[in-house]
């Protein structure tokens, strides 16, 4: 006790203060991998226990969670009126997604957090960061060929993941959030395709001014802002 007291008192680093905190709730109650599970877990009417069952079972809810979704509460006008705005901007645009260079793949390299998580492959972004020059080449011809193909890897579709608690009642799988811990390497195609289609979509005009949301720039403090700065000129 004594110990966390002192830890959470003297860290002024936000990300170690909520390691610390994460290795007190996870003490004694979570699996492998520090994956903090419930007791037992209710699905598909059933009481399930054990370990292995729950995970199963939170697996098979975020697998099906389209279908469990009630697709009644979307509303039919929504997408019409989206379709119609989408056609009036892109009448006379076509996006096509451009070949990466080795040069871009080692700056994506370069970019990198080697403190972020390896996926099943075990190739973290460290030892991307250190393959360097080597691999860019090699790299570059899988995501090239994918592009041509128009199909993308199976490999780096596997993805490590991790239950995370939302809040409500343990037992009921909704309550839980599936984080995704995706090869790195594909992490190098996201963010090379992530980056043609912002520009293409700053060029096009398409995503409205007032949204935050996965926009470079912007997040729930800019909207919160936005928020303000109307209601005092009310």
């Amino acid at each position: 006790k004594s110990f966390y007291n002192k830890a959470i008192k003297e860290n002024k680093n936000t990300a170690e203060l909520w390691k610390t905190l994460k290795d007190i709730q996870s003490s004694g109650n979570s699996a492998k991998g520090g994956i903090i599970l419930p007791k037992s877990l209710s699905h598909c009417h059933k009481q399930i226990q054990g370990e292995e069952n729950i995970l199963n079972a939170l697996n098979e809810h975020f697998v099906n969670i389209s279908d469990i979704v009630e697709k009644e509460n979307f509303d039919e006008r929504d997408f019409i009126h989206l379709e119609k705005y989408l056609r009036e901007k892109l009448r006379h645009n076509r996006f096509d997604i451009q070949f990466i260079t080795p040069f871009e793949v080692k700056c994506i390299i370069d970019r990198l957090d080697i403190k972020k998580s390896t996926g099943l492959d075990g190739i973290g972004p460290n030892v991307l960061k250190h393959c360097g020059d080597y691999i860019t080449e090699s790299i570059a011809h899988i995501i090239n060929n994918s592009i041509s193909q128009g199909i993308f890897p199976d490999a780096l579709k596997d993805a490590y993941v991790i239950p995370i608690f939302k809040g409500g009642t343990r037992e009921d799988p909704s309550n839980y959030r599936p984080i995704s811990i995706l090869p790195t390497i594909s992490k190098i195609f996201e963010r090379h395709i992530a980056q043609q289609l912002h520009t293409f979509f700053k060029d096009t005009d398409i995503i409205h001014v007032t949204q935050s949301g996965f926009r470079k720039e912007h997040s729930c403090h800019t909207a919160l802002t936005r928020l303000i700065d109307a209601f005092l000129k009310e």
